[in-house]
């Protein structure tokens, strides 16, 4: 989006939720998004959970130890 940029983006500030329409293209064989759209999310329209580490697994069956022990599995070496 290089037309009118300033314009889309003036309302816009650091931490702020935006809603985006864009297109994948190819620019020097790498993809890029080309931004058609560009606004600031409404309230109802973010959810902070989807921007948090999160499981499908039961986290509260899981004692302590446990815990210590698949952090250990993890480290290589």
């Amino acid at each position: 989006m290089w037309d009118q940029f300033d314009v889309a983006a003036k309302d816009i500030s650091r931490d702020d939720f935006v809603k985006v329409n864009a297109r994948v293209e190819i620019y020097r064989n790498r993809p890029q998004l080309a931004l058609l759209q560009l606004r600031l999310a409404k309230p109802e329209e973010v959810d902070l959970a989807d921007f948090l580490p999160h499981t499908k697994e039961d986290v509260n069956s899981c004692t302590p130890n446990c815990w210590n022990t698949q952090h250990r599995s993890e480290i290589p070496g």
